[in-house]
């Protein structure tokens, strides 16, 4: 089951321009961004809700695809899940399409995605953090 919207991933150009937007706009201090794979991310919380700024280090990645193929904007939502294995079953049987295989994860999470194509145009990333 769905317990909560973990975050919304927003794909841009620049973090440099969020940064200063952050800044200037939204009154908040940008987090240092970290490499994730092929991008680079910073997290802002505004209210309950987290946001993940991804700006692509490789433009044949991920992100630098999406930002050639639909501009900047929302790449995805991540919903926390409290049994990953049962909802990826579950969307599954409902006719959503697994970006890749399997579930993927490191120490502490476990994810997976769902392709946009299956999800009204939409990228659904599932986290369960509590394992």
């Amino acid at each position: 089951m769905i317990t909560r919207l973990d975050h919304i991933g927003v794909a841009v150009k620049s973090l440099d321009q969020v940064k200063h937007m952050a800044a200037s706009a939204f009154k908040v201090n940008f987090p240092r961004p970290e490499r994730e794979g092929d991008f680079k991310a910073s997290w802002l919380q505004f209210g309950n809700v987290l946001v993940e700024f991804m700006e692509p280090v490789d433009e044949d990645g991920v992100i630098g695809k999406f930002l050639k193929s639909r501009g900047e904007g929302v790449h995805h939502l991540c919903f926390e899940v409290d049994n990953i294995e049962a909802e990826v079953e579950s969307y599954v049987v409902q006719g959503l399409t697994l970006v890749r295989p399997g579930i993927m994860g490191r120490p502490g999470w476990r994810v997976a995605f769902f392709h946009p194509k299956s999800a009204f145009g939409m990228l659904i990333e599932l986290v369960q953090t509590r394992i």
